[in-house]
C-alpha cells in the first residue's frame, strides 16, 4: 500500500494549527502529499463538498456548537462521503460520555491526542486496509441494497476473519 499513498487525498481539520501541522508532519514523512487543511467543522462540510477525500482525520469538539458526531452525520446525510472513506476523530477528551459519542457516530478510527507517532501511523493504514478490504460492503451500504450487503458479507467472511465482529455487525436484523 506504501506505494499507492501519493495517490490518496487527505483533509486534517482541526482548530489548532499546531495539531494541524504535527498531523500534516507525520503523513508528507510517509509518503501522503495532497493535504488539504480545515479549522472550523462548516469548512470541512464545504471542501468534502467540493472535493472527494479518501482520509479524513478531525478534531471531534471544535470550539463551536458543531460536534464531531454532529459533523459526521450531516456528511453522511448528504452523502458526501465516499464510502470507501476513512473517518477518523482526534480527541483531546477522555470524558465517558465524549468517548461514547464518538464510538456512537461510528467513524473508522478514533485516537486520543497526544498521541504516539508510530501508533498514529499504524492506526491509519489499519484503517485503509479495512476500507480497501470492506469496500464492497460500504459501496451496497450507501446504495441502501441490503441484500446485496448481506452477500457481501457472506462473500468476505471466510477470507478476512479478522474483520469478522464488523462483517456481522452488517448481516445482524435491525
Amino acid at each position: 500500500m506504501n506505494n499507492d499513498i501519493k495517490k490518496y487525498t487527505v483533509l486534517v481539520a482541526d482548530d489548532s494549527r499546531l495539531v494541524t501541522s504535527s498531523v500534516t508532519t507525520i503523513l508528507r514523512q510517509i509518503g501522503f502529499e495532497s493535504i488539504s487543511y480545515a479549522y472550523k467543522p462548516f469548512d470541512v462540510i464545504h471542501q468534502c463538498r467540493q472535493n472527494s477525500f479518501d482520509i479524513i482525520i478531525r478534531d471531534y469538539n471544535f470550539q463551536t456548537q458543531l460536534t464531531g458526531y454532529q459533523l459526521l452525520e450531516e456528511l453522511k446525510h448528504a452523502r458526501i462521503l465516499k464510502s470507501t472513506t476513512v473517518f477518523m476523530f482526534l480527541t483531546g477528551e477522555n470524558d465517558y460520555n465524549v468517548v461514547r459519542s464518538i464510538v456512537d457516530s461510528d467513524p473508522d478510527d478514533y485516537l486520543l491526542k497526544p498521541f504516539n507517532k508510530q501508533f498514529f501511523i499504524k492506526r491509519i493504514f489499519s484503517s485503509l486496509n479495512r476500507k480497501v478490504v470492506l469496500a464492497p460492503i460500504f459501496e451496497k451500504l450507501t446504495e441502501f441494497d441490503f441484500a446485496g450487503v448481506v452477500c457481501k458479507c457472506d462473500e468476505l467472511l471466510p477470507f478476512h476473519p479478522e474483520y469478522s465482529k464488523l462483517i456481522r455487525k452488517y448481516t445482524l436484523p435491525c
